[in-house]
């Protein structure tokens, strides 16, 4: 009699495993990848150290967290819990398995009140942490445990670069050359100029206004909103009208603006499968394209599909 979980497996993968509870074994290899990482393999055997018996188990996990082996239980189609025997089983095989530093135990259907004693205290019994997961078919009471859409609104604070204002200041010698501009009988002049570089007597570039500017304007000033200041630069030279004109630096006024943005990431997909801790709370949703993202390789480790 095959379970829901079998149904679930052949309609994210499109094939069912001959083997009874292979479906919800390899299920949990690809659950455990998903939580924890690492390598994480289906259907490993292990030999004891001390009573040489060679040992089954349905998933074997090397994370950062260790090396772990577990056991996968569907009860399903019995109606029926994990019971205390199931984890006893798996905690008479951890000190046999030298290498291995806990073991975790996966049920479609939950656990007896004493299954759930006897993991809380496996560690002072056989010397080894057992965890336990309800790894179950998702419900819609589920959907409730997850967020579906983030906002994200915020304030882009920055520079008004089309209202900044550079004032060069000039020296003596700088102000000399401007005059010379004028015509005879003229006090005044109107000059457009785009101010680009400073360059050196010889009429080199040796900066640029992007250079002096591309670490900021300095502090706002909290009464004005404004940042005001000035870049001392001494021996440099603009161009106006082709002739270089000496400065001591320039001065600057720099107003700022504030632009607002709002965002949505919004996840609709189906949960497919809930994943519970030892205490009964959600620790994890995944929906179809979260399973089938994955396969197994010729020797059981579950890898991302390319």
């Amino acid at each position: 009699m095959s379970s829901s979980i079998d149904k679930l497996f052949y309609e994210v993968f499109g094939y069912a495993p001959v083997k009874k509870g292979e479906a919800y074994e390899r299920i949990a290899a690809i659950v455990l990848h998903i939580l924890e990482g690492g390598d994480v393999k289906h259907d490993e055997r292990l030999r004891g150290a001390l009573s040489d018996t060679l040992y089954q188990m349905d998933v074997f996990s090397g994370s950062g967290a260790g090396l772990s082996v577990g056991e996968a239980k569907d009860y399903t189609a019995q109606g029926k819990k994990v019971g205390r025997g199931d984890i006893q089983k798996l905690g008479g095989a951890l000190p046999d398995i030298k290498e291995i530093d806990s073991g975790k135990f996966f049920s479609a259907t939950g656990y007896t009140l004493p299954a759930r004693k006897y993991a809380n205290i496996s560690k002072g019994i056989v010397g080894k942490p057992i965890e336990l997961y309800e790894l179950r078919p998702s419900i819609e009471l589920d959907e409730a445990n997850f967020i579906s859409t983030l906002v994200i609104e915020g304030i882009i604070h920055g520079p008004d670069r089309a209202n900044i204002e550079i004032t060069p200041h000039f020296t003596q010698k700088g102000k000399d050359v401007l005059r010379s501009l004028l015509k005879d009988g003229e006090n005044s002049l109107s000059y457009r100029t785009q101010l680009q570089g400073f360059y050196d007597g010889q009429g080199v570039e040796i900066l640029s206004l992007f250079e002096i500017t591309s670490n900021g304007y300095g502090d706002i000033h909290d009464e004005t909103g404004i940042s005001h200041g000035c870049y001392i630069l001494e021996g440099a030279h603009i161009k106006v009208n082709g002739l270089l004109a000496e400065i001591h630096g320039v001065e600057y006024k720099v107003p700022y603006k504030t632009d607002r943005f709002k965002t949505k990431i919004t996840d609709d997909r189906e949960l497919r499968l809930t994943v519970l801790n030892s205490e009964g709370c959600i620790i994890a949703g995944i929906p179809d394209d979260g399973l089938r993202a994955y396969e197994f390789d010729d020797h059981g480790f579950v890898k991302k599909k390319s």
